[in-house]
């Protein structure tokens, strides 16, 4: 969002017209400026100290119509032109000032208006450093032009204050005069004060004004930055998602191949067999492959596509996916006796064992001795298997967000204790860790048996 929502270009057409409205508004402004010379006679002539602050009011509001469409003017040429960077710099801010001062000097010579060197620079200066405090593109005119009209009737004040006379403020004829009535009226303390009590309150709520449109835009560019950083975590999630879809597919088209090397073997023995009991063998035997790969594609496209499996087949299906190639990772398995069977979507459940011995094996790696102990117990009318590790652990911190999609110690997808936990959890069981940095992982899940199962099946 730029300074009036508007294009580069046309900032430096609106400029222009802006500076022409200054000097319109000087004409404009003449018959004013004799009012406030009425209140100053008034004032001499009626004793009346009161007619002079209102004229003193009235200087310092006139003063701020005249200088305030020259400053915003400048801006709005500045920011509209090709000057880099787009933030205010110090070659920007000499600029403006320096164009201020020429814009005040043609003022002057045109209209023979007398210009306040000292309460405009200053006031120019300090609304200058307000606006290049303010984030660039977080403004618009509207809180530029109250900012500067809180300033710039601040310092318009000083011109009127007596004691500051000797600092070149108020120089011109209009003030000068209020001054001149005030010493004579004896009422330049009132002036004093009357100065004082507008020029500091306008200056503290100027500064105010810009504290509460920093602290916004800071707001503003912080909800954006965590609205970019939650996209871009969706982003990493989705990643890691299909990342680790493509990953579960290759493992299980992996799996399918078994049946189908069988299949290919028999069928090629088929050729060439010329006895029936053996044809009739074989053909049996290629119909049980095709028979398991059909009940593993079901388990793999369907969730809810559950069988009786005993803990040996289960078990059997997670050996055969994990070759261990490191020499130096010494797993210890351990299978209690009278385990019940279990009423599970094998496959899926397999892979969720999997992702555990895998991140154990992981946890191990590059140690001289990794050990890992699996081991499956009976627990409460099901079965308890637990893995652990002496690896290097998880921090305390780390153990509350590891159940997170995308959330990861290693390079890995963040996918695989969230995956474990939704399968695990889908059959009705429950999947616990506990962890000390430098002792090693535990992770226990627990299965409810057929039984259970089916008792669950018949309260639902």
């Amino acid at each position: 969002m730029l300074l009036f929502k508007l294009r580069k270009r046309q900032l430096i057409i609106v400029g222009i017209l802006q500076f022409c409205l200054g000097f319109y508004l000087v004409f404009l402004l003449q018959e004013n400026w004799f009012n406030v010379l009425n209140k100053i006679r008034l004032a001499i002539k009626a004793g009346d100290s009161g007619q002079l602050i209102l004229a003193a009011g009235a200087t310092s509001m006139l003063s701020t119509i005249q200088i305030l469409p020259f400053f915003l003017g400048t801006v709005q040429i500045l920011i509209g032109m090709p000057l880099q960077p787009v933030k205010w710099s110090k070659i920007r801010f000499c600029i403006t000032l320096m164009v201020i001062l020429l814009c005040s000097w043609l003022l002057a010579n045109i209209y023979g208006w007398r210009w306040e060197f000292v309460s405009s620079i200053l006031s120019a200066i300090i609304c200058l450093y307000l606006l290049e405090k303010i984030p660039p593109g977080r403004y618009n005119f509207w809180q530029v032009s109250f900012i500067f009209i809180q300033i710039i009737f601040a310092f318009q004040w000083l011109n009127t204050v007596p004691f500051l006379e000797p600092f070149l403020f108020g120089r011109s004829d209009i003030p000068l005069s209020i001054k001149i009535a005030g010493r004579y009226l004896k009422a330049s303390s009132v002036l004093n004060f009357v100065g004082l009590a507008f020029c500091i309150p306008f200056l503290i709520s100027g500064l105010a004004t810009t504290g509460v449109i920093i602290s916004s835009a800071q707001a503003i560019k912080a909800m954006e930055e965590s609205r970019e950083k939650e996209r871009q975590l969706r982003n990493i999630q989705v990643k890691a998602l299909e990342n680790r879809v493509h990953q579960e597919l290759h493992s299980l088209v992996h799996d399918l191949k078994t049946p189908l090397v069988t299949i290919q073997g028999l069928n090629s023995l088929l050729t060439m067999l010329n006895d029936p009991a053996k044809i009739t063998e074989y053909s049996t035997r290629i119909e049980r492959s095709v028979a398991q790969m059909t009940e593993m594609i079901s388990e793999i496209l369907y969730d809810s596509v559950r069988k009786e499996t005993s803990v040996v087949e289960l078990l059997d299906y997670v050996r055969a996916q994990l070759p261990l190639e490191d020499q130096s990772i010494f797993i210890d398995i351990h299978m209690s006796e009278g385990l019940p069977c279990l009423y599970i979507n094998k496959i899926r459940v397999a892979r969720a064992i999997i992702n555990l011995m895998e991140n154990a094996i992981l946890a191990v790696s590059g140690k001289q001795r990794g050990n890992i102990l699996f081991s499956v117990d009976p627990y409460v009318g099901g079965i308890l298997v637990t893995v652990s590790d002496n690896g290097e652990g998880i921090s305390e911190s780390a153990l509350e967000q590891i159940w997170e999609v995308g959330y990861t110690t290693r390079k890995t997808s963040g996918l695989g204790l969230p995956f474990v936990k939704q399968v695990i959890e889908s059959h009705g069981g429950w999947v616990k860790i506990s962890s000390c940095l430098g002792q090693g992982t535990t992770v226990r899940l627990f299965l409810p048996g057929i039984n259970a199962c089916n008792v669950q099946d018949q309260a639902e």
